[in-house]
């Protein structure tokens, strides 16, 4: 049977499960990109506190969602991916309802904690459900199609949340997360099947709070150097005890009957490809993701809501062509996809640098974010391909994990890079400091187009 003959048996059913574990998933990238815009509203609302206390606000969830994502990945796979899955909906849905209304920032902080717990329990879980569903030669389309879920609403959470800020202020950042999070605990019940857990004792527990300290400390260090600066003890210490710790989960799970870390996974030579994709790509890609809208912003003079407006091109792609990558990387294999959008990527880069000045060019803006968009719209479908090529079905939830935690890690890592290239303040009309950013992404598109050439080809494992 070929590849088109598969598509067409793949059942009405299978898709409404896609559709309502999406809108499961979706519950943390529409409340971040949200809470991104709704931040200035925060700081309004809680005077008294300084900026650097409410920036935990935001650091706090990335670290704690990116350290306890290996552990929810595992629950996942011994518990049940559904059970999961609507436990993480439910914790999501109240820590956005205590959030919203959170009197102090103690309060604020605490709730946070628990979305991130959440999150990290629904990403692994939702995304084994779904790749469940599909048959082996159509596993592509499905982690494309559920990445583009996210797409969706990173492109719709900047108006929306301008939209919802302007009328009921920051605390609807955190409870437009709640209705969506409700729709998938009526529906999951009703259309998702339990899948089979694996049976066999929990792993090692000793890991868990190792490796949720290793995590936590590496991005903590990376994602406050840009406040602290590289050279600072806390900084430091930081990077390096994150890193020690994790060099003892890395021993302890190598000589350990049932480790918490799978370190066989490693063996997969694909899956290794996707981890050091998710970590070298994903930081300059993610640099970019954050310096696009300070650009426009800090040297152009656009609002902050024109800002999101400019960059939607990105999301936009991904929300149309996720879905299409994901079809082609499984007829043609995930190395052409992976290398046409690095070559796109470059293409967009090659347009900043040399289109892009101080005065405004909407034109220029829009023809090198479309390419950039484009680019990514290829790329994250390889790499999240590429996470899955001969991993037996009992381990998705796992595997999903580990490439989302190397993910929020480049997400950190993308942070303090464009601090480190840009600066913290930069001059009002002047390029300056960002022409590197151009120059990042024309490097990041390079990258792509390297890694692919390791990438699996049509009929390769």
């Amino acid at each position: 049977m070929d590849t088109q003959t598969a598509v067409a048996q793949i059942p009405r059913r299978t898709w409404m499960i896609l559709t309502v574990v999406s809108i499961c998933s979706v519950l943390n990238p529409l409340s971040q990109s949200i809470l991104n815009l709704a931040f200035p509203s925060l700081q309004k609302a809680f005077a008294d506190s300084s900026a650097a206390t409410l920036s935990w606000v935001l650091s706090l969830y990335a670290i704690v969602s990116a350290a306890t994502l290996i552990v929810g990945g595992v629950i996942g796979d011994r518990v049940g991916h559904k059970k999961v899955l609507l436990v993480g909906t439910a914790g999501y849905v109240l820590a956005s309802l205590v959030c919203g209304l959170a009197p102090n920032i103690p309060v604020l902080l605490t709730a946070r904690a628990g979305q991130a717990l959440s999150s990290a329990l629904i990403t692994p879980a939702g995304a084994a459900l779904v790749l469940r569903e599909f048959p082996p030669s159509r596993r592509g389309t499905a982690i494309a199609a559920w990445a583009a879920a996210g797409s969706v609403a990173t492109a719709v959470g900047p108006t929306l949340g301008a939209l919802l800020v302007d009328v009921g202020g920051w605390r609807w950042a955190f409870w437009i997360s709640v209705p969506f999070g409700l729709i998938g605990l009526v529906l999951v019940p009703r259309l998702v099947h339990e899948t089979p857990r694996e049976d066999v004792p929990f792993p090692d527990l000793v890991s868990v709070p190792l490796i949720v300290a290793s995590i936590s400390f590496i991005i903590l260090g990376v994602s406050q150097s840009g406040r602290w600066g590289w050279a600072d003890t806390r900084t430091i210490s930081s990077i390096v005890g994150g890193l020690a710790v994790g060099a003892y989960v890395l021993f302890r799970s190598a000589h350990h009957a049932r480790p918490m870390l799978d370190l066989s996974l490693f063996r997969i030579r694909s899956f290794r490809i996707a981890n050091f994709s998710s970590i070298v790509f994903g930081t300059t890609f993610f640099a970019l993701f954050f310096a696009y809208p300070r650009f426009t912003i800090g040297v152009w003079g656009y609002s902050v809501r024109a800002a999101g407006l400019l960059f939607l091109p990105i999301p936009v792609a991904g929300m149309l062509f996720n879905g299409a990558a994901g079809r082609f990387a499984d007829i043609h294999g995930h190395r052409r996809v992976m290398v046409a959008g690095g070559f796109l990527q470059f293409a967009g880069g090659v347009v900043f640098v040399l289109g892009v000045g101080d005065g405004r060019n909407l034109l220029v803006w829009v023809a090198g974010m479309t390419l950039v968009g484009l680019g990514s719209s290829l790329i994250w479908p390889a790499v999240f391909g590429n996470t899955l090529i001969g991993v037996p079905p009992h381990r998705y939830g796992a595997v999903t994990s580990i490439n989302q935690t190397a993910q929020r890690m480049a997400t950190a890592g993308g942070a303090a890079l464009q601090v480190s290239l840009i600066g913290e303040v930069t001059q009002r009309g002047a390029v300056g400091n960002y022409s590197r950013i151009f120059v990042l992404t024309l490097i990041g598109g390079l990258l792509a187009m390297a890694i692919g050439m390791f990438m699996s080809g049509v009929g390769e494992q």
